[in-house]
């Protein structure tokens, strides 16, 4: 509730600082309210959440989907002997070089997944749902105060009257 009264605070101090400022050419209150909702963090966070939660549904179907894999590993040896006698003459010299060499390949298909993929689409869809609509509600709420707002400024500004008991004493 506070984070949906700071959004609407936001909002409406926007579109008052909006037409406050602006000049004579300057956008209607309509206008900058509309300007407000859409760049408040508010609602970019809820947009951003929202779109999150419909990678959730590409993600539980590619569990459907066949995996594959792969390996390759390339190495270089060398190694050298040398045979020196007592004498400090190198009776044997031999050098070897090898490169080992592997490359693998693996691929599996899932057969039976026992509902798992229904279920992760199934709770993905609910809560796309689920936040599609509570980011509807803030909006319209943001909305419906920023239009009572608009509504409260265009009525003329009544000054309060003098209490009679007042005057007298």
């Amino acid at each position: 509730m506070t984070s949906l009264k700071n959004a609407f605070n936001y909002t409406l101090s926007l579109a008052i600082l909006a037409v406050a400022t602006s000049p004579a050419s300057a956008q209607t209150l309509p206008e900058a309210v509309t300007l407000a909702l859409q760049t408040n963090p508010g609602l970019e966070s809820q947009r951003a959440n929202l779109r999150a939660l419909g990678q959730r549904r590409v993600q539980a179907v590619a569990q459907r989907r066949m995996q594959i894999g792969g390996e390759a590993t390339y190495g270089q040896q060398e190694s050298w002997t040398r045979s020196i006698s007592s004498t400090g003459v190198i009776s044997s010299r031999l050098a070897t070089e090898t490169t080992p060499t592997t490359y693998g390949l693996s691929a599996s298909q899932p057969v039976w997944l026992a509902g798992r993929v229904k279920a992760a689409m199934s709770l993905a869809e609910a809560q796309i749902a689920q936040a599609s609509a509570q980011a509807m509600q803030q909006m319209m709420q943001q909305q419906q105060q920023a239009q009572q707002a608009e509504q409260q400024a265009k009525q003329p500004q009544q000054k309060p009257q003098a209490d009679p008991a007042a005057e007298e004493a």
